[in-house]
C-alpha cells in the first residue's frame, strides 16, 4: 500500500517561512505529525 502525505497549514505564514504546521501520513494507518514551536526569552525555538 502506498503512503500519502498531506500538509496541514491553518496559517499561511508557516509556509512562507519554509515549514508545515503539521502533516498527515496515511496508508495502512493514519498519523498526524505536529510541529512544535515555543518562544523562550524572545527567541523562537522549534
Amino acid at each position: 500500500m502506498a503512503m500519502e502525505r498531506t500538509t496541514v497549514n491553518p496559517w499561511a505564514w508557516s509556509v512562507e517561512m519554509g515549514y508545515n504546521q503539521g502533516e498527515i501520513v496515511s496508508g495502512h494507518t493514519r498519523t498526524l505529525y505536529c510541529d512544535l514551536m515555543v518562544e523562550l526569552e524572545g527567541t523562537a525555538v522549534g
